[in-house]
């Protein structure tokens, strides 16, 4: 057990769920880890689920992603990593290639900056909102 979670029945469905996620390459979102687990434990409620996922991001055992204008979603790689996000629906899965930034890090002392890295976002639409999407004449 990680130091300060609790090992409950619950805990070990969100880490096997986690678990699954990183497998597939999909990041969720507290609302939607807890609908799946929902059928499995009727009588989990979603504040068990956000407190175990704030409690598992501090502990740096899940990545929180701010997604704009939608729910913030977790991903249980937590190695640096780059995402696709879609900005119609907010979906966010792992991006299926490479990405080559140029960055100088000595360009951040330019601005006072104190450089921790770079974090890739690369937007687009998701298939499932492209079928959606009706366009006026």
């Amino acid at each position: 057990m990680v130091s300060g979670l609790r090992n409950t029945v619950y805990h070990e469905a969100i880490i096997n769920l986690l678990k699954e996620m990183k497998r597939d390459h999909i990041h969720l979102s507290g609302e939607e880890i807890f609908l799946r687990l929902k059928q499995k434990f009727p009588s989990l409620n979603f504040s068990t689920v956000y407190r175990n996922l704030e409690k598992m991001a501090a502990l740096g055992l899940v990545q929180k992603l701010k997604v704009p204008g939608h729910h913030t979603r977790y991903d249980a790689n937590v190695d640096p990593h780059p995402h696709i996000r879609c900005m119609v629906c907010g979906k966010v899965m792992d991006w299926p290639g490479n990405v080559k930034i140029d960055i100088d890090p000595k360009d951040a002392e330019k601005v006072n900056f104190e450089y921790h890295g770079v974090v890739a976002d690369i937007v687009g639409v998701c298939p499932q909102c492209r079928e959606n999407v009706t366009i006026d004449d």
